[in-house]
């Protein structure tokens, strides 16, 4: 029982930090964005923005409750 107590705790924790993971990527992404100078490297960095932040949404939808 302890085992899977300890299991269970653990990975709460992992769906934890891999949500803030996402949201810490978005948060980079963000501020490539705003450094850019080039309208390309802009658009690509605000589409890798918007990729994490949709991982982040989702990881929390998916793990609420769990």
């Amino acid at each position: 029982y302890d085992c899977w107590s300890e299991e269970l705790k653990l990975v709460q924790h992992e769906m934890y930090w891999t949500v803030q993971w996402f949201q810490n990527q978005e948060l980079e992404w963000r501020a490539r964005a705003d450094e850019s100078i080039k309208n390309g490297h802009r658009a690509y960095a605000e589409k890798q923005a918007s990729m994490w932040a949709e991982f982040a949404a989702e990881g929390i939808k998916s793990f609420q409750g769990k």
